[in-house]
C-alpha cells in the first residue's frame, strides 16, 4: 500500500540535495576513492524497516559494526554523533538548508565496507541529523549512490538482500524484464531514468530506495497536471516534503500513464511534493527485482508476480508526526478527507490512536494503524487546550 505519511520520506530521502548544487560540491571534497574487490560477489541481508534497508558497514577507524540506510537516492553521510564516534576532523563546512543547521566536509578518508567489497580513501560528509533522531535513534548514516557507483547492485526486496558484484549479473530476458538507459551524471551519481508521462510531457525520475512512496511527483510539474483537467486535492500542512527547501502544502491527484521506457504504469494516485525529480520509492520498487548496473549506466527491472497497483489513497486523511518531546501532532490534513469534515484541527496534539497511548507508539507503529486497509475506523483522543475530545472517523477513498 502507499502510504499517505511522511515523517520517513522527509527524514531517509533526498534530504541533502542541496549539497549538490555547491560549488564546493565537488573532488576531493567527498565520495571519490578506490574499489577493492574482495571477492567477485558479495551478497548482504538487509533489515527492511517499513522502507528503510539497513546495512552493517566496517569503517576502518572503528571495530563496530555501523549501522546505515542503504539509499540509492542520497550521497554518503554520516552524523556528527558518528563523526565523534570514528575521531574525524571537521573541514570546510557547507551552506545548511531548510532543517539542516550544518553540514562539514571531513578531513579524512576512510575505508567503508559492505560485504566483501569496500572502498578505500573514501571522503565522507557529516551532517545535522539532530531532527532525524526522533524516529530512529540508532542509524550512523546514509550508504549512497557515490559508494555504489563501483558496483553492479542487485536488491532483492523478497529475500532483503542486495548483491554487489564486479560484474554484470545474468538477466534471463522475458516479458517481465524490462532494460532502462540510467543517467548519473551528477555530483552524487543518483540514478536517475527517464520519465513520460500521460504520453504528453517528460521528466527526470529518480530510483530512490530511501524514499517510502510509490511514486512522488515534482511541484513544477503540477502545470502540465492541471492541464490534464485531473482533480488536484490540496493539503492543509504538509504530507511529504524534504528539508531542501520549504513546503507549506501538498497535492493529490491521479496519473493515467507513467512510461519508463517499455515499462507501463497506469491509473495510479501520486502526491506532488518539493522535489526535482519524479521519485521511483520503495513502494514501487519492491515490486522487481531491481538491478543497478552503475558502470555500464542501465536499469534492469524484472517484475515479480503480478503487479496490484492501489488506484487510490484509503484514509482518514492525516499525516502524524512526533515532535522532540514525544507528543504525536498532525502534521497535514487532505482537503474534502473525513478528517477535515471533522473539523479536526492542524497541530493538534493526539494522545491516543485507536485506544492505543500515542506515547508508547513509534511513528512506524502509528502509520502502521493509519495504512491498514483492513482497519477501517480511527479512533482519536485529541488534547485541546486543557480538554481532551474523542473522534470516531471512517476511511473512505480519498481521490475521486
Amino acid at each position: 500500500m502507499m502510504s499517505l505519511h511522511s515523517i520517513y520520506l522527509r527524514r531517509y530521502g533526498l534530504f541533502a540535495l542541496f549539497l549538490i548544487s555547491s560549488q564546493l560540491f565537488s573532488q576531493p571534497h567527498f565520495g571519490g576513492g578506490t574499489a577493492r574487490f574482495n571477492s567477485s560477489e558479495s551478497r548482504i541481508p538487509f533489515d527492511l524497516q517499513g522502507h528503510r534497508m539497513y546495512v552493517s558497514v566496517k569503517v576502518d577507524r572503528t571495530s563496530r559494526p555501523l549501522s546505515f540506510i542503504l539509499d540509492t537516492g542520497a550521497f554518503t553521510s554520516i552524523s556528527d554523533q558518528t563523526r565523534q564516534l570514528l575521531d574525524m576532523t571537521r573541514g570546510s563546512s557547507l551552506l545548511p538548508s531548510g532543517q539542516i543547521s550544518y553540514a562539514h566536509f571531513l578531513q579524512e578518508p576512510v575505508t567503508l565496507q559492505l560485504g566483501d567489497m569496500a572502498v578505500e580513501e573514501f571522503r565522507l560528509v557529516s551532517m545535522d541529523y539532530t531532527y532525524y533522531y526522533t524516529a530512529d535513534p540508532d542509524f550512523h548514516g546514509f550508504l549512497g549512490s557515490d559508494f555504489l557507483k563501483f558496483f553492479y547492485v542487485k536488491i532483492d526486496y523478497g529475500r532483503k538482500e542486495v548483491t554487489l558484484s564486479r560484474k554484470p549479473f545474468p538477466v534471463r530476458e522475458s516479458s517481465r524484464t524490462y532494460r532502462i538507459p540510467l543517467d548519473t551524471r551528477n555530483a552524487a551519481f543518483l540514478p536517475r531514468i527517464d520519465c513520460q508521462v500521460d504520453q504528453r510531457w517528460n521528466w527526470s525520475g529518480l530510483i530512490d530506495t530511501g524514499a517510502p512512496f510509490g511514486v512522488i511527483f515534482p511541484m513544477a510539474a503540477l502545470d502540465n497536471q492541471r492541464r490534464s483537467r485531473v482533480p488536484l486535492i490540496a493539503s492543509k500542512g504538509v504530507f511529504a516534503s524534504w528539508p531542501t527547501s520549504k513546503l507549506d502544502k501538498n497535492y493529490l491527484s491521479r496519473v493515467s500513464l507513467l512510461s519508463l521506457g517499455k515499462f507501463e504504469l497506469r491509473d495510479f494516485p501520486v502526491i506532488f511534493s518539493n522535489t526535482e525529480d519524479i521519485i521511483l520509492g520503495e513502494e514501487f520498487l519492491s515490486h522487481f527485482e531491481v538491478y543497478l548496473h552503475y558502470p555500464d549506466n542501465e536499469l534492469i527491472l524484472v517484475q515479480q508476480n503480478s503487479l496490484n497497483w492501489k488506484n487510490n489513497f484509503f484514509s482518514i486523511g492525516i499525516n502524524l508526526n512526533k515532535n522532540s518531546g514525544n507528543k504525536t501532532i498532525i502534521e497535514g490534513i487532505w482537503e474534502g478527507s473525513p478528517a477535515a469534515r471533522a473539523g479536526i484541527s492542524l497541530h493538534g496534539e493526539v494522545i491516543s490512536l485507536n485506544r492505543q497511548p500515542t506515547s508508547r507508539l513509534s511513528v512506524k507503529e502509528l502509520n502502521r494503524i493509519l495504512n491498514d486497509d483492513r482497519i477501517n475506523m480511527i479512533e482519536l483522543v485529541l488534547r485541546e487546550g486543557f480538554r481532551e475530545k474523542s473522534y470516531t472517523l471512517k476511511k473512505e477513498a480519498i481521490l475521486p
